[in-house]
């Protein structure tokens, strides 16, 4: 019986692991996204010297910056 405690144990602790991993993966890919999204937007607004969408993408920028993973 100890024996299949134990493999319980690592077997919730590998479950563990895995949706540990899934999560900082899942974040990681929409920072990227948000990044890639802002990135676009802030070449838009410069290209029509568009002061107020700049300004905008910097607040954007500094949110993103503030965050955390």
């Amino acid at each position: 019986m100890r024996l299949e405690e134990r493999r319980q144990n690592c077997l919730h602790l590998i479950n563990d692991m895995r949706r540990r991993i899934r999560r900082i993966a899942m974040q990681k890919k929409c920072y990227e996204e948000m990044y890639s999204n802002w990135k676009n937007k802030v070449t838009e607004a410069a290209g029509r010297d568009d002061v107020y969408s700049s300004f905008m993408n910097l607040l954007s920028l500094q949110w993103m910056s503030s965050r955390r993973l």
